[in-house]
């Protein structure tokens, strides 16, 4: 709920007949010394390139997220894996892993499938990657512009790289995490 300063209300209580009055003071009574409310958590699941989640994320997260009085009653916490697979990298087959090496060889235990294609497991893993890295307001900043520039139009490669860089994300630390199996890990 808004905070509302008593001169406000005031003003809205004389505004009105007598009687509504008396009966709206008691209604529009807000004060700032009021109990602390309790936070509401808020689960969001999505892909960086599902077209339903990136619409969702820019016109009603970002305008809720960016309210004055957000922090006070909402927890809002970011999980990348939708519609996606995760398949152990014993059951993938030897043409895939003669493909990709470098993210079937040691250490790397499974394999991420998209519904969106490669683009959206590269997207995925630099915003877990991005989430290990910097703090909750930068990594919602990313999450934000990445939506933002993906409905642009961009490829993932550009707006991961330009969204890191407007929010100050070290590129190199993302890039290690997200080439490793720690980037697997997390994803998983």
């Amino acid at each position: 709920r808004p905070k509302v300063s008593s001169a406000v209300v005031s003003a809205a209580a004389e505004a009105l007949p007598n009687k509504a009055a008396d009966d709206s003071r008691q209604a529009l009574k807000l004060k700032s010394d009021a109990a602390p409310v309790k936070k509401v958590n808020l689960d969001v699941y999505y892909e960086t390139r599902c077209p339903g989640c990136l619409m969702f994320i820019n016109q009603t997260l970002e305008p809720l997220w960016r309210h004055d009085d957000f922090a006070d009653y909402l927890n809002v916490t970011m999980y990348t894996y939708g519609n996606g697979m995760t398949i152990p990298v014993a059951k993938i087959s030897e043409g895939y892993k003669f493909w990709h090496p470098e993210t079937t060889g040691k250490g790397w235990n499974d394999v991420q499938i998209c519904q969106h294609g490669s683009d959206e497991c590269l997207g995925n893993l630099v915003i877990l990657c991005s989430k290990e890295i910097t703090t909750k307001d930068k990594y919602m900043e990313l999450i934000f512009c990445m939506a933002a520039t993906t409905i642009a139009g961009y490829g993932e490669e550009k707006s991961t790289y330009e969204c890191m860089q407007k929010n100050g994300i070290d590129h190199n630390k993302v890039k290690d995490c997200a080439t490793s199996p720690r980037g697997n890990q997390l994803a998983t």
